[in-house]
């Protein structure tokens, strides 16, 4: 079953001025959401939403879907005994840039999964390790 992506930004100039490691780490996060779409929600629809908020220099990345939904704190339960990675390694990624992640879902209400930054993280200007 197909699953149609539609992709918004509000300013892909600021995404573009973030050093290339940063770049890389964010797109994986990307990549990770929506490889757990693929495997796992069952969606007709998703939405990467790309969001610079000028005024605190914070940016935003959102991944939406219309799939079958589910129980965060269940899912994070599993992660503990080693049965479920893909959400940790999301996690993982976002807390070595010092990014937050916040997942919002329910079953049959679909997931939000949103990745915010602060454009003032000093890793921003050192070169990092963290491109894989």
């Amino acid at each position: 079953t197909a699953i149609h992506c539609h992709l918004e930004t509000s300013s892909a100039h600021t995404f573009q001025q973030l050093p290339a490691h940063a770049q890389i780490q964010l797109l994986n996060m990307v990549r990770e959401g929506l490889n757990n779409i693929r495997k796992h929600a069952a969606a007709s629809n998703v939405r990467v939403r790309l969001e610079a908020l000028e005024e605190d220099s914070r940016l935003t990345i959102a991944i939406e879907d219309d799939g079958i939904g589910f129980e965060p704190a269940a899912v994070k339960s599993r992660a503990v005994r080693k049965e479920s990675f893909g959400l940790t390694i999301l996690e993982e990624r976002a807390r070595e840039m010092g990014a937050e992640v916040i997942i919002d879902s329910a079953p049959h209400q679909g997931t939000t999964v949103c990745i915010h930054l602060s454009a003032q993280k000093e890793w921003f200007h050192e070169t990092s390790h963290l491109t894989g």
